[in-house]
């Protein structure tokens, strides 16, 4: 089974050049590296994709993006796009789980 793919949900989000600069945050992002998976986690609108992707523009760290919504809670569009966002740094990462994906039936469970 195919899933429309809504491409904006795997771009990092582009950073406008008045932003609010947070040092401490930025202190404990520079451990991220050190991690192969960074979830971070808050209230709507307290600024962590921005201070997400200010980061990884200033430090030119490579890195995938996914920005979950409430409407993500179907596991098979939710793999769909995790795998689609890994693969704009590694092209063949889960070519099998893709085909696997594709062929079940979403409705039996």
């Amino acid at each position: 089974m195919k899933f429309p793919l809504i491409q904006t949900k795997l771009r990092i989000p582009v950073v406008k050049d008045d932003f609010i600069s947070r040092a401490k945050l930025t202190k404990k992002m520079k451990r991220i590296t050190e991690y192969p998976l960074t979830i971070i986690h808050s209230g709507a609108g307290l600024g962590k994709s921005t201070a997400l992707a200010l980061f990884m523009r200033d430090e030119t760290i490579p890195g995938c993006w996914y920005s979950l919504s409430i409407m993500d809670d179907d596991i098979l569009p939710f793999l769909t796009y995790i795998i689609h966002s890994i693969r704009q740094v590694n092209k063949e990462f889960g070519m099998e789980l893709s085909v696997y994906i594709a062929t079940m039936d979403r409705y039996i469970r």
